[in-house]
């Protein structure tokens, strides 16, 4: 069209039809080109909503796994207590009552066993302070693991938190990766076990710690981060290494902290660089 343009237009001023026809020309190439334009931005804006749905559809996946594992903590603790109780029904029905069996059934098993579930609901009920669902019910995931591999959770959170300020589907991935390890590295330990998370939120900066006991064999903090690092083997170690890829790419700092026999993760989310449109700006 743009040949025909040049060859018309260069004799339109002998014929003025011929004018009027490179006019014309070049009006259709124009409105041409704007219809592509228009036809590709849609296209752009197709794709990102598409990849919206498709990280909100990841999310809820995320939530309903999370709904089905409290859903078997519920009937394990339903099997637990109906234990509880058939052996508390033996020894009150027993002909040979025995008083100080009771007791120390009672003391042992029923006193431990309501212990354990204050200590659960005390922590779980911190987590109400996380108004992200998603973060809300992976964490919650993680401290149930934790709880029933007799790890002693700690979780401490200064007031609520409605935000992260960064892509909620990463930060995910990286939290999981944190919290996984720490679960695996507490386990190794014949020991006390314990994970302590704290999270502080100043304006729209976010710092998360996560610290954890773990059997110290004087490894270097460097090697920790190395892809493919494990302390049980070759080709285990992927998880923190990944992890900090994902934060590098985001708007998150993270590093790592060895005192004594306490491993300690430090993420820090910078919201500044997270626009109102859900968008990561350079740091």
């Amino acid at each position: 069209m743009i040949i025909t343009y040049n060859i018309i237009i260069s004799h339109s001023f002998e014929n003025k039809h011929l004018y009027v026809l490179a006019a014309a020309t070049i009006i259709i190439f124009g409105v041409y080109c704007l219809y592509l334009l228009i036809i590709l931005v849609k296209n752009i804006l197709l794709e990102k909503k598409n990849a919206l749905e498709l990280e909100k559809l990841e999310q809820q996946k995320k939530y309903i796994l999370a709904l089905e594992k409290n859903n078997n903590e519920i009937r394990k603790f339903k099997h637990d207590f109906n234990n509880i109780i058939l052996g508390l029904d033996g020894y009150i029905n027993n002909d040979d009552f025995d008083k100080e069996k009771l007791k120390k059934y009672f003391n042992s098993t029923i006193m431990n066993f309501n212990n354990n579930i204050e200590l659960n609901d005390i922590v779980i009920a911190k987590l109400n302070s996380i108004k992200v669902s998603s973060l809300k019910s992976l964490i919650t995931n993680k401290v149930l693991v934790a709880q029933n591999n007799n790890i002693d959770v700690d979780i401490n959170i200064q007031g609520e938190i409605h935000d992260f300020y960064t892509n909620e589907m990463q930060l995910s991935r990286i939290l999981g990766i944190l919290l996984d390890n720490a679960i695996e590295a507490s386990l190794e330990l014949t020991g006390d076990k314990k994970i302590e998370m704290n999270i502080i939120q100043i304006d729209k900066t976010t710092d998360i710690q996560i610290s954890n006991t773990f059997n110290n064999t004087g490894t270097p903090i460097a090697d920790f981060n190395k892809e493919g690092f494990s302390t049980k083997g070759t080709n285990r170690g992927l998880g923190l290494s990944s992890a900090h890829e994902i934060a590098n790419k985001l708007n998150m700092l993270m590093n790592t902290e060895i005192n004594g026999n306490t491993f300690i993760q430090n993420l820090s989310i910078e919201g500044q660089y997270y626009t109102e449109n859900r968008h990561i700006t350079s740091k």
